[in-house]
């Protein structure tokens, strides 16, 4: 049974998406940040830099920027600034990065996308999943006679089994949305909000209905009602349960201890073997050990099987972590031209289970693979963590003795300085310690005090000044 599993909190709404009960995909939305992705704005022009990239306002405090020498931008008129345009949010916010806008504009259903490109030409598109060319192909004929003027249509994958009937429909409503939405957008001052500002799991909760899934199991009987309206209205999706158990949603249905172990840089095979996961702003790298599987078959049957298994681990914690943007994966390396051949066909096969497939884009004959996986959402490790202060995002925090290094040339300036001639030093407890046992030269009057509870590598500096 395939269920999806949607707990309720003041704080985080996690959606797990569960497959005999393996947790298969995690997707949190906090209240407090909800996703901006689809909202179509009347943004206000800021800035204009070098005919590259603009600034638009689409709020009063968030700036989106505009790649104006994206294939998406073509035909839009010049932008002046001051101006307006309108917007839609392709991707949110990310640490100091404000969120990506475009002015073509798609309007999501269940069956299709509906698009307005600044061109308004009419084209139509049909996803490659749709595997039956003979499908592929009526399908499309079908839609060139249904698609409005001046709008593209792209057919998603469930198109393929929708009644005539049913696409039409979902094409008549979606237009007059659009259309709505541009003639407001005429007369409406920017900045301002034209279209979106769903319930914050509504996203999420259309998403994973476009998946086959037999059950819909909630922890809020507050959102009852809410979430049987949506699927019903999105996907005639009835058989929603309210979880009444004792212990938490996720506990009751044994995916807890999953949920936890999303985080963990370490993943173990069954075979002894493990892999380590790395993510990193630039890219995410993966490395793949032998660990305590042991043998007595040659070096190239032992990495053939521990590769095999971490294929299909890797193509699932990839989905389960949502990891995207460059990936980098180092196989153990294999002397055999066959195997490597099977590795990879294993590879492809199982990054195509993901509803946003990685794409191949180089393996080397070291068995090091290039893979990249389009953006959707931050990663769990993005969502569900922060940089660390001490560290500064490194994974390492810095040892006591460089930290207590690093505080006595402070004190050795502000002693330099003149204006002090006193410092007091709170610290955390093994850094306190050290400087308590320092030979401390030129007679500096300090006063050291260990703060507690203060985390590891916790200091700070207070100069008195003279009395």
């Amino acid at each position: 049974m395939r269920q999806l599993l949607i707990d309720f909190s003041p704080f985080c709404i996690k959606s797990a998406l569960v497959d005999k009960g393996k947790l298969v995909e995690l997707i949190p939305d906090f209240p407090e940040k909800a996703s901006l992705v689809g909202n179509i704005y009347s943004a206000k022009v800021a800035d204009i830099v070098k005919k590259q990239f603009a600034f638009l306002t689409i709020d009063d405090s968030k700036k989106g920027l505009l790649q104006l020498d994206d294939y998406k931008q073509e035909g839009m008129p010049p932008l002046v600034q001051g101006g307006s345009a309108l917007v839609q949010v392709i991707r949110d916010s990310a640490l100091d990065k404000g969120p990506i806008i475009s002015c073509e504009l798609s309007f999501p259903g269940r069956y299709l996308v509906l698009v307005k490109s600044p061109l308004s030409e009419s084209w139509v598109k049909v996803s490659q999943k749709i595997a039956c060319p003979l499908v592929r192909e009526e399908l499309k004929s079908r839609l060139e006679g249904l698609c409005p003027e001046g709008f593209g249509i792209i057919a998603r994958t469930n198109a393929g089994n929708a009644s005539p009937e049913i696409i039409t429909r979902e094409i008549e409503v979606l237009h007059n949305i659009a259309v709505d939405i541009i003639e407001k957008g005429k007369y409406t001052k920017a900045p301002s909000l034209l279209y979106g500002n769903e319930k914050v799991y509504a996203k999420t909760l259309k998403e994973l209905l476009d998946i086959d899934i037999d059950q819909i199991v909630i922890s809020s009987q507050i959102h009852l009602e809410d979430v049987k309206s949506i699927a019903k209205e999105y996907a005639d999706f009835t058989n929603i349960q309210l979880h009444t158990g004792d212990l938490p949603l996720f506990d009751a249905y044994g995916i807890e201890s999953q949920a936890a172990r999303t985080l963990h840089s370490k993943i173990w095979l069954n075979c002894g073997g493990y892999i380590l996961i790395e993510e990193n702003q630039t890219c995410t790298y993966m490395d793949v050990n032998t660990g305590k599987y042991s043998s007595k078959k040659s070096f190239d049957e032992v990495s053939h099987v521990v590769n095999m298994e971490a294929a299909e681990k890797i193509a699932a914690q990839i989905r389960l972590k949502n990891i995207s943007g460059i990936i980098i994966i180092d196989f153990i390396n294999s002397r055999s031209d066959e195997t490597a051949k099977e590795l990879k066909a294993a590879l492809k096969a199982t990054l195509r289970k993901d509803r946003n497939p990685a794409v191949i884009a180089d393996w080397s004959t070291l068995n090091i693979v290039q893979l990249t996986r389009k953006h959707t959402r931050p990663s769990l490790q993005s969502s569900f963590t922060d940089i660390c202060p001490a560290c500064i995002g490194t994974g390492r925090k810095p040892n006591t003795l460089f930290i207590a290094d690093k505080i006595y040339k402070e004190i050795i300036k502000i002693y330099s300085g003149g204006f002090y001639d006193r410092i007091v030093i709170n610290a955390h407890v093994d850094i306190a310690e050290i400087l308590k046992k320092a030979n401390m030269p030129y007679g500096l009057s300090l006063e050291i005090n260990t703060v507690p509870e203060a985390p590891r590598g916790f200091y700070k500096v207070i100069g008195s000044y003279p009395s």
